[in-house]
């Protein structure tokens, strides 16, 4: 259920809808809190709406934590998140 929830993020996203891809997506990480991609895709569309706020930070830690145990994340892109998410602290 939670990677067809992720799936019509995907699709409401990609049709112009980044409120109802970003409700998805909440929804499908709820779910499976260990799926990294709707962590990811949470965060993104989060960060997109609420710029740095408390709310998009801890979404990304959220997404950093899953990601840890999700073998289908690349490596390079949980690095930049972590440098983002340091950049932001630090300012």
């Amino acid at each position: 259920m939670a990677e067809s929830l992720w799936l019509e993020g995907t699709w409401l996203h990609d049709n112009g809808d980044d409120e109802g891809a970003r409700m998805a997506f909440n929804h499908s990480r709820l779910m499976d809190p260990a799926f990294a991609g709707a962590h990811y895709n949470y965060a993104a569309l989060t960060e997109k709406k609420t710029g740095k706020s408390a709310e998009a930070l801890a979404a990304w830690r959220d997404y950093l934590k899953a990601a840890e145990g999700d073998r289908r994340q690349a490596r390079e892109i949980v690095e930049k998140v972590r440098e983002h998410t340091r950049a932001w602290e630090k300012s």
